[in-house]
C-alpha cells in the first residue's frame, strides 16, 4: 500500500513539477553559465558575490543536456530525489511503513513549495553533504569525506558549520568508545586535506581562467557592502511572518526536531547522533548565518528536521508519542493535497505541451512573473532585432528575457535593480558601465516598482500612470505588455534615467 501510494503521488505531482518556472535566482546562473560558454571570464563579466559552484554545475548541465527549463527541473529532481533517499535510508531498524512514509513525506513537502525553493544552492548541497556523512558514520575514507564537504561548500560555505558540529560528535563518540587522540588528529588532517585537494582545484580553475583577481576584488570590494545590505528592507518580522506563512504548518516541525534531536545526541545510536548533529548545524547557520528570510534557505532545514523526527519516533517504544507524530506530519501532507489537486487539472496539458508560458502563469505559486505578458516583450524586442549587449532588464522579475531572447546583458549587472540596491558604494561604477555600453533599450516591471497598471490602457504605451520623476521619460516608452514596460533608452542617457526614477 505503501509503495502504491509512493508511485501515485510521482505520478500525479511530478508532471506539474517539471512545467513549473524557474525562478529568478536558476535563471541568473544560467546567465553566468551562458557567459562561460560563450568565453567570457566569471566575475569580470558577472557581479557575482558568492563562490562558483552552483555556475559550474549550471555551466555543465546545460552544455550537456541543454536549456530548457524543463531539463533543469528534471536534474533538480534527480537531486532531490537522492537526498530523499539517502535520508529515507539513513536509520538503521526503521520499519518499512515508516520509510515510507517519510519518502511520502518529504516528496510531498518539496514539490508542493514555490519555485523559490526549486533548484537553489542550500537544497542541493544537501546531496554531498550526506554523502560525506555516510562516509562519517563508517568512519572510512576521511579524505573522500572532505571531498564531499568541499563540494557542498563551493556550492555555498555555510556548510562549514553543520560538517564542525558533524566531526565534533563523531569525535566526541570516538572518544568515547577509546580511540585515541593520535588516530583522531590523523582523521581530521585526511579531512581537511580531502576538502583542500578540492579546494585547490577550484582555485586553479579561476587562475587558469582569468577569473581569480577578479573573485578577489569581489570579496574585498563588493562582497562585504552585499553581506550588509539588509534584504528585510527594514521588516525582518513581517518577511518572518511570510515565510511562517508560506512554510505553515511544516515550520512548526523544528519545535518538534530541535528537541528530538537533542535527546538523541544524549542517548540514540551514532546513526541518531550524527543526524541530529547535522540538523542542529544547519539549523543555525540557517537561521543565524544567513539571517536571509528566503524560501530556498528554510526547506533543507525543514526536510532534515522531518527526518530527524520520524527517523526517532519511529524506532520509539512509546505508542502514544508515535501516534502524535504520525498526527502532525499527516496534518502537514494533507494540508498540501489542495496544492495537488490545483495541479492535476493541467496535468494532461503538462505532457502534451511542455513547459508553455500559460503553464508557467497557471502553475505559479508566488506569481511574480506574468510569462504571457513577458512573452510578448520578447516578441516585441525580437522584431526590434535586439542583439547582445542591447537590452537591460532592469526589474528582477524581467530577466528571464536574457535567455527567452538569447542574448548577454550590456553590463556585468545582469541583476540590475538588484545591484542598485545593494552596492550604493559601487552606483558611480555601474553608471558608468552602462554608459559605456551597446545599450538600446530597458525593459521594466512597473507594478514591481509600485507604479499602477491600467489594463485598460495597454494599447496605449505612452500612457501609463507614471510618477513625477518619470514624466520626461514618458515618450520613450515604445511598448507595454501588461506590467511591462519597455523603454528605448540609448547607453548615454541610461545614467540620467537610473538616478532621477530610482534615487532611494
Amino acid at each position: 500500500m505503501w509503495l502504491a501510494a509512493l508511485v501515485v503521488l510521482l505520478l500525479v505531482a511530478l508532471p506539474p513539477f517539471v512545467c513549473m518556472e524557474l525562478h529568478m535566482d536558476p535563471l541568473l546562473f544560467d546567465t553566468y553559465a551562458r557567459t562561460l560558454q560563450r568565453g567570457g571570464v566569471m566575475y569580470r563579466d558577472s557581479c557575482e558575490v558568492n563562490l562558483p559552484g552552483m555556475t559550474w554545475l549550471h555551466w555543465g548541465i546545460r552544455s550537456t543536456l541543454g536549456w530548457r527549463s524543463e531539463t533543469l527541473r528534471a536534474v533538480d529532481l534527480l537531486v532531490m530525489g537522492s537526498v530523499v533517499v539517502l535520508l529515507v535510508c539513513w536509520f538503521p531498524g526503521l520499519a518499512a511503513s515508516w520509510r515510507f512514509g517519510l519518502a511520502i513525506a518529504l516528496v510531498v513537502f518539496y514539490v508542493t513549495r514555490s519555485e523559490w525553493c526549486h533548484v537553489q544552492r542550500d537544497p542541493w548541497m544537501l546531496l554531498p553533504a550526506l554523502g560525506a556523512l555516510y562516509l562519517r558514520r563508517g568512519r572510512r575514507l576521511p579524505f573522500v569525506e572532505g571531498m564531499l564537504w568541499a563540494v557542498a561548500f563551493w556550492i555555498k560555505p555555510y556548510v562549514a558549520v553543520p560538517v564542525s558540529c558533524v566531526w565534533l560528535t563523531s569525535a566526541w563518540l570516538d572518544r568515547r568508545d577509546g580511540v585515541s587522540v593520535s588516530r583522531l588528529l590523523v582523521d581530521v588532517a585526511a579531512l581537511l586535506a580531502g576538502g583542500a585537494t578540492v579546494g585547490a582545484l577550484g582555485i586553479a580553475w579561476m587562475v587558469r581562467s582569468g577569473a581569480w583577481p577578479y573573485f578577489v576584488e569581489t570579496v574585498k570590494v563588493w562582497s562585504p557592502e552585499y553581506y550588509q545590505f539588509d534584504e528585510s528592507e527594514g521588516m525582518p518580522f513581517y518577511r518572518f511572518a511570510g515565510v511562517c506563512v508560506r512554510f505553515f504548518p511544516w515550520i512548526f516541525i523544528h519545535l518538534i526536531a530541535v528537541p528530538a534531536a537533542i535527546q538523541s545526541l544524549r542517548r540514540a545510536d551514532q546513526s541518531g547522533r550524527l543526524m541530529a548533529a547535522l540538523y542542529l548545524g544547519w539549523l543555525f547557520q540557517t537561521i543565524v548565518l544567513q539571517h536571509n528570510l528566503f524560501d530556498y534557505i528554510q526547506s533543507p532545514a525543514i526536510l532534515l528536521g522531518v527526518a530527524v523526527v520520524v527517523g526517532q519516533t519511529g524506532r520509539e517504544s512509546n505508542s502514544a508519542l508515535r501516534r502524535l507524530m504520525v498526527a502532525f506530519v499527516g496534518v502537514c501532507v494533507l494540508a498540501c493535497v489542495p496544492v495537488l489537486a490545483r495541479r492535476l487539472e493541467v496535468w494532461p496539458r503538462c505532457w502534451r505541451e511542455g513547459s508553455s508560458a500559460e503553464l508557467r502563469d497557471r502553475l505559479s505559486v508566488l506569481r511574480k512573473v506574468n510569462w504571457q505578458a513577458l512573452e510578448r516583450s520578447a516578441n516585441y524586442l525580437r522584431s526590434r532585432q535586439v542583439s547582445d549587449g542591447e537590452v537591460s532588464c532592469f526589474s528582477i522579475v524581467t530577466s528571464p528575457l536574457y535567455r527567452e531572447l538569447d542574448v548577454e546583458a550590456p553590463t556585468r549587472f545582469h541583476y540590475l535593480q538588484n545591484d542598485w540596491r545593494a552596492f550604493r558604494r559601487q552606483r558611480p561604477s555601474i553608471l558608468a558601465d552602462l554608459a559605456a555600453s551597446r545599450q538600446r533599450f530597458v525593459v521594466v516591471d512597473l507594478a514591481w516598482h509600485g507604479i499602477e497598471v491600467n489594463l485598460e490602457q495597454l494599447d496605449e504605451p505612452s500612457e501609463p500612470p507614471l510618477p513625477p520623476s518619470w514624466e520626461r521619460w514618458k515618450s520613450q516608452i515604445v511598448y507595454r505588455a501588461e506590467r511591462y514596460a519597455v523603454l528605448e533608452i540609448p547607453a548615454a542617457e541610461m545614467p540620467a534615467w537610473m538616478t532621477e526614477c530610482f534615487s532611494d
